[in-house]
This record gives C-alpha cells, structure tokens and sequence, in this order.
C-alpha cells in the first residue's frame, strides 16, 4: 500500500508550535515592557524618599458643599507617613517686622505694602504638623514646642508661635502679634525661640528656619458659622492635604500612592483632587 503524506504536514504543524511559543514570548515582553513604563511614570523618588502633594481643585466651587469631604481625607492620609509643611505667609500688621524676616528680601524685593496707615509686612511663615519636630530634628533653644492642645483650634484663643533663631533680639517668650493667616486675623503669641541652625527638609532641599515662624497647622472641629468661615475653613485644609509623603521603599511608596488613589476616588470624588 502506498502511503501518501500531505506536503508540508509535519513542518507546518512544527511552525504554528513555534508560533505560538513565539507570541507568548512577545506577550510577555509587551506586559513588562508596559509595566516598566507605568512604573516609571509614578511619582517615586528614590532619592530623597520624599514626595511632595498638592490638592488641587477649584475653590471657588467647593466653597460651602465640600469642607466635611476635605476633612475625612484628611483623616485618612494622616495614617501614613505624612508630615504637614506648608509655607502660607502671615501678614503681620503688628509688630513692625524687619526686612531680612519677609518673602522677598534675599531677592531684593522684601513684601510689604502700605494700606492707608497701616503697613503689612509678608512674613516668613511654615505652618507644620507636631509630628515635624521629631521627623526633622527640631529644637528649641528657649520655650516649647508644640502641644497637643495647641493643635486644636479653638476661637478666641491665641494662636502659638515659635519664632526662627534670628529673632531672639527682636521678641521674646510671651510677645504678642497679630495679622492674618489665609484670610482671618489672629492674635499670635510666642511660645519658643528655635535653636541656631534649624532646618527643615523639603525633598532634598533643606532650609533654614532661623528667620521663620511657625505655626501649628491646626485642626479645626467646630462647623463653619457663615460663607466666610466656610471659606476658611476649606482653605485651610486644602493646606493641610498639600503636605509632604515619607517613604522608605518603594513598597511603601507603592502602597501610599494606592491609599491617596482611593482617598481621591471613594472620598473627594469630583470636590478635588490631592496629586503627587
């Protein structure tokens, strides 16, 4: 009997083998090729382990409708490794503030304006969280560091400050100021002088605190009392999400950035967003 094979049989089924064998390794090349790339795109630094966060949202619509949202993410970042570092200046309208203390003055342009007669003076400022202290090695040369009562707003109170090294000539422990943080006025009163030398690590970028003040960034548990109050409120704790994210690995960085991914879709939904 004579046995007839169908030309090319065995060596096509031998070629759509090595075909298929072939895709799957381009498959796997493609997953981890866009892996690679999406895991380049995250905002990790390997460097400093520092990332830098900003909640980003226009104001004018949240005002009034979204301030219980801003806080409950609040509370929910504040369970990471999170440090609250903003530099909202104060203008201070009392005392008279010298140059070397305001926004400006290394670049020649120290801010100040004249309104009628009152001059406001743009004053260095770091609103900080208690946890910054330790975290950066903090101290205090005369007075204290912050309490935890001090980090709880409560009106009509003074609110503390602890003054950079540069001003022990000019205020002391009990001096009074006052001028406006965001948009309120305050009484401010001293409660420490830092030590020589103080600075604070932005990512990489330390600075001296010798010529700032500080101030705690409060929590605020009391319900706004009118439009303004509300808008204080929000504003304040747009602040308070735009702080600063420590890491050790990029596990953990890995991690946090899912955490402030959820915070962002299960919380602030459209009220805004806290980006890296």
């Amino acid at each position: 009997m004579d046995i007839y094979l169908r030309p090319g049989g065995v060596m096509e089924g031998e070629i759509m083998k090595k075909r298929r064998v072939l895709a799957i390794i381009i498959g796997l090349c493609l997953m981890l090729g866009l892996a690679v790339v999406s895991f380049s795109v995250l905002p990790y630094n390997g460097e400093t382990n520092w990332s830098a966060l900003y909640f980003e949202a226009d104001l004018e619509n949240i005002y009034n409708q979204s301030l219980d949202e801003l806080k409950s993410a609040y509370e929910e970042i504040t369970t990471l490794d999170y440090y609250e570092i903003n530099s909202q200046f104060l203008e201070i309208t009392y005392p008279k503030v010298k140059d070397e203390f305001l926004y400006g003055f290394e670049y020649g342009n120290a801010e100040k304006q004249v309104v009628g007669k009152e001059t406001i003076y743009q004053t260095k400022c770091f609103q900080i969280s208690k946890n910054c202290f330790d975290k950066f090695d903090i101290e205090i040369s005369t007075g204290r560091t912050f309490s935890d009562e001090d980090m709880e707003y409560r009106p009509g109170k003074n609110i503390p400050i602890i003054v950079g090294y540069e001003y022990a000539d000019e205020l002391e422990i009990g001096d009074v100021l006052k001028g406006v943080y965001i948009q309120d006025e305050f009484t401010y009163e001293i409660i420490g002088i830092l030590q020589d030398g103080s600075n604070i690590d932005l990512g990489g970028q330390e600075v001296s605190l010798n010529r700032y003040l500080l101030m705690p960034s409060f929590n605020i548990k009391e319900k706004p009392t009118n439009a303004e109050d509300d808008m204080f409120q929000v504003r304040h704790y747009a602040n308070k999400l735009s702080g600063k994210l420590y890491y050790g690995t990029f596990n953990d960085f890995f991690k946090d950035y899912r955490k402030i991914r959820s915070i962002n879709k299960e919380i602030l939904q459209s009220e805004g967003e806290i980006i890296f």
